[in-house]
């Protein structure tokens, strides 16, 4: 690589770690606020997020709808079972305790990103009712 080039690489290296940062910053204020996929219980939450890097490449979009069947292996975080929908956003995957509340979802990205959040694992771990 040339000075330019590598001039490039760190300049791209660093718009796609300010853009991660802020993607995860804005779905950690949204979760806080309850801004999620489906009305989620409160309480304290697990929140994982994974990021492939290409998830910020202009025009990409992975396959979520076509691959909802094998996606439906991935289930939400400490959760035995559960539903899914199609939403804009890709594939939702949630679990709902017996008086309808959400209490796990993952959410399947057309971006790549997979976001899984549950708010029973802390509860069991804590003895939260």
């Amino acid at each position: 690589m040339d000075t330019m080039e590598l001039r490039s690489a760190f300049i791209a290296s660093d718009r796609l770690s300010v853009q991660i940062s802020d993607f995860v910053r804005g779905r950690l204020s949204d979760i806080a606020a309850n801004v999620t996929p489906v009305p989620f219980r409160s309480g304290p939450k697990v929140v994982l997020h994974m990021i492939p890097l290409e998830s910020f490449s202009p025009g990409t979009v992975f396959p979520v709808i076509e691959m909802r069947r094998d996606l439906m292996h991935f289930g939400p975080l400490y959760a035995t079972g559960w539903d899914s929908r199609i939403n804009l956003d890709g594939v939702l995957l949630y679990a709902n305790d017996a008086a309808g509340t959400t209490y796990a979802y993952t959410q399947f990205y057309r971006s790549g990103v997979i976001e899984a959040v549950s708010g029973s694992l802390i509860r069991t771990y804590l003895k939260i009712a």
